[in-house]
């Protein structure tokens, strides 16, 4: 791929997992190469059972919703011929 052509395929897949992670209640922390690093249980600290399991819920099914999204996006890639993960 040219290297706007792999940045464009990179912000297509970025941009939904980060979406993902605030939809899920979480907050994006920072971006390490092609890798999201993702906060649950911020900015303010849960101190009751009932909130960090909610939290670790949280971080779970944001994990379950990204396989989800990566098999969407792959069918999308697949069928205009670009790179699948």
């Amino acid at each position: 791929m040219d290297p706007q052509a792999l940045l464009d395929w990179l912000n297509v897949y970025m941009e939904a997992m980060a979406q993902l992670v605030m939809d899920h209640g979480g907050v994006v922390d920072n971006y390490i190469g092609n890798s999201i690093k993702a906060d649950f249980g911020v900015p303010v600290r849960r101190t009751d059972e009932a909130a960090i399991s909610r939290d670790a819920v949280a971080a779970v099914d944001w994990a379950l919703a990204m396989e989800r999204e990566l098999k969407r996006l792959n069918a999308v890639w697949q069928q205009q011929s670009l790179p699948t993960v």
